[in-house]
């Protein structure tokens, strides 16, 4: 679907005025952004609850059914904290392309900017996935897997 002005009849913005480019990249990060910050008020309030249940003492059971209750509860915060953390690269990525789309760039920013996201994914899965997506124009600048990630964990609470 076609923006409401055809690209031929759009004026250029005007000096310092983002492109109607930014401005939806800038909109895409901003509600993801929103989002974030609803699902950290929920994970706080699922954390503490989980917290609370593991301190209580665990009374044996038969079929093993409280350990496998506090396993699945373990594995849902784990599972909410990766999708967080996707999307907050996802949302991050959003705002370097708005950068870039403003700009006169070249195919060094390019190549800058798909080292600096390779570096910022944590899991194995985002880098595979980012490098079978963005093809650089020569593949061999691609960054080592030793090297993708800068070594630091985003923990959400």
């Amino acid at each position: 679907m076609n923006p409401p002005e055809s690209r031929a009849s759009a004026a250029p913005p005007a000096m310092g005025e983002p492109s109607i480019q930014q401005s939806w990249l800038e909109w895409a990060a901003a509600q993801l952004d929103a989002t974030l910050a609803l699902g950290s008020e929920a994970n706080g309030r699922l954390l503490t609850a989980i917290r609370e249940i593991l301190a209580q003492p665990q009374a044996p059971t038969q079929d093993g059914a409280l350990v496998g209750q506090r396993a699945a509860l373990i594995a849902a915060a784990q599972a909410h904290d990766r999708l967080t953390q996707q999307l907050s690269h996802v949302s991050t990525a959003l705002r370097s392309l708005a950068q870039l789309a403003g700009a006169e760039a070249t195919a060094a920013d390019w190549a800058a900017l798909r080292r600096r996201q390779l570096r910022t994914f944590s899991m194995r899965e985002e880098r595979v996935l980012f490098r079978r997506l963005v093809r650089a124009p020569q593949d061999d600048e691609a960054v080592d897997e030793s090297e993708a990630h800068t070594g630091t964990i985003e923990f959400f609470d």
